[in-house]
């Protein structure tokens, strides 16, 4: 009994208040990552809407060369994936949709669970991929060493927040998405 820490009715108090606190900000954050995710999931899907008029517009032959120039900061399959979830979109309820990514996998745009060849990866999905497998080796060897999580821990944690969000192709582009 000595070593628990007696809390007074005002410290309970406090500690109650403090717990209401941030039980109200998660509800909140929450609240507003279904927005700010329905909004991505529109943008898409406008997105999506105007290229296929943008292509449907263009001469054979002529797609490519004006994506290239007159979307450059977004990736072919990107604009693929847009434009397939705009025409999904017409059939698939997205409203309860959380985010892109979610989207994406409701529709069969892109599909989960099947890990590419490393030889079929960037540079950049490759390094990641070794970090995470880094990880995963040594939490199997039992206690992982606190140096190598805390170095590792933060570039996992960034590439994994970009998967959920639909941003994996923005931020780490595929080979071949630098030629288009």
């Amino acid at each position: 009994m000595d070593d628990l820490e007696i809390m007074t009715t005002d410290e309970l108090k406090a500690l109650a208040e403090s717990i209401n606190a941030s039980h109200q900000t998660a509800v909140d954050s929450y609240r507003l990552c279904l927005e700010h995710g329905q909004k991505a999931i529109q943008a898409a899907i406008s997105a999506g809407e105007n290229l296929i008029k943008a292509k449907e517009t263009l001469e054979h032959g002529k797609w490519l060369p004006w994506l290239a120039e007159h979307c450059k900061d977004i990736s072919e399959r990107t604009c693929q994936r847009y434009m397939d979830l705009a025409k999904a979109s017409q059939v698939t309820d997205l409203s309860k949709t959380e985010t892109l990514r979610q989207a994406y996998l409701k529709c069969g745009i892109i599909k989960t669970g099947k890990e590419r060849p490393a030889e079929e990866m960037c540079p950049i999905r490759k390094a990641v991929k070794r970090l995470m497998d880094a990880l995963e080796e040594e939490c199997a060897m039992g206690e992982p060493d606190p140096e190598i999580c805390e170095t590792l821990q933060p570039v996992i944690d960034w590439y994994n927040t970009a998967c959920e969000c639909g941003l994996e192709e923005e931020l780490i582009p595929e080979e071949d998405d630098k030629a288009a």
